[in-house]
């Protein structure tokens, strides 16, 4: 049973390819699935090439389930992506992927580990958990590895790292 993807995935799939050469942040509301997004990527990913390889790291063990289910359902092959929840990402591994999607990381220690072995990378964040999740240090890194996609988001990098002037 395959699931009818919202044209807003395809559009934001489109534009991280196109115009952020498949290294972007994208920024999503809490009432947005983003199994579809992870879901979309995939499938694209594999019609250009069978043999792309795709880590998806998640935060949790419930996001990783739900991530899974959608694409079993949609009839990804596993041997296509390897999903991992944060805590069994490890420093020593050689990750090789063709691309890595990041779904609402707690650290940007797990995006260290692969992004340094991966050539594309999606990083999703949402707005909620965006704000006040990360140092300014860590945002800046994620904004400077994946730059925000979101147009609404930009003012959220200049305040991360353009100074302050002081009176």
């Amino acid at each position: 049973m395959t699931m009818k993807i919202p044209n807003n995935y395809y559009n934001i799939a489109t534009r991280w390819v196109s115009e952020f050469n498949a290294n972007g942040t994208y920024i999503y509301t809490l009432d947005e699935d983003i199994t579809l997004l992870c879901l979309e990527i995939c499938q694209r990913s594999i019609a250009k090439n069978p043999a792309t390889k795709i880590i998806i790291v998640v935060d949790c063990y419930v996001t990783r389930s739900a991530v899974v289910n959608t694409l079993n359902k949609n009839n990804i092959p596993t041997t296509n992506y390897t999903a991992l929840s944060a805590d069994y990402i490890r420093h020593d591994v050689n990750y090789r992927y063709n691309i890595a999607i990041y779904v609402n990381l707690k650290t940007v220690a797990g995006v260290r580990a692969v992004a340094s072995r991966t050539k594309y990378g999606l990083f999703i964040m949402n707005n909620a958990i965006g704000n006040d999740k990360y140092s300014a240090a860590d945002k800046a890194e994620i904004y400077k590895l994946f730059p925000p996609m979101n147009s609404a988001k930009i003012t959220d990098i200049t305040s991360v790292i353009s100074p302050v002037e002081e009176r």
